[in-house]
């Protein structure tokens, strides 16, 4: 199946893999910041104001790639919500953000006939470097560690969670590659 797993956010982590392909390809797609808003003489530096030009740019850009790849499916990261343990904070502003882009994903995937579903954080890590329960700092160095030990390079930890999401996804459905998608046998390494 010719896959496209998105670790959606404000730069958002890509990897496809279709069959024939010997390792996916993979990167970010950072969406445009918008203008900024000033309310009552304070500039609201957080504050995405221009919806229109970020979601245009992300929906434009994988709308293209979906067409020109051929993709049949996509799978995401369903975005963290704060825990009310006090891990995995996400502001309001960019919990807004991904979930409107994910909103847009389901929509380009409708309208392009692709499958498409979300995936828990947790359960991608689990599968990708072995404990579904690190603190985000050891997580995105794990994530990271994991691509160098296939012997890859990564633009950072959004494209590592993409890459580990295709991984969970690719062992899922039994896909046939080139490439060793399963599970991690544990944490890559202890502490951060």
């Amino acid at each position: 199946m010719w896959s496209l797993a998105l670790d959606i956010s404000t730069r958002t982590g890509w990897a496809f893999w279709k069959p024939g392909l010997p390792k996916p390809r993979h990167g970010v797609f950072e969406v445009p910041k918008p203008k900024r808003l000033t309310m009552m003489g304070v500039q609201a530096d957080e504050i995405y104001t221009d919806y229109r030009s970020t979601s245009g740019a992300f929906y434009r850009h994988f709308e293209a790639f979906c067409k020109l790849e051929g993709v049949q499916r996509i799978v995401f990261e369903a975005p963290i919500l704060i825990n009310h343990g006090g891990r995995n904070q996400t502001g309001i502003q960019v919990a807004q953000v991904q979930f409107g882009l994910v909103m847009l994903t389901w929509l380009l995937a409708d309208q392009l006939g692709i499958a498409c579903n979300g995936e828990r954080h947790g359960t991608m890590m689990k599968h990708w470097v072995g404990h579904g329960g690190l603190r985000r700092d050891e997580g995105k160095l794990q994530s990271v560690e994991r691509v160098k030990r296939l012997g890859w390079k990564s633009v950072d930890d959004n494209d590592a969670d993409a890459l580990g999401l295709l991984f969970l996804h690719l062992h899922t459905i039994g896909a046939d590659t080139p490439f060793d998608t399963s599970p991690a046998k544990g944490p890559l390494f202890n502490g951060a």
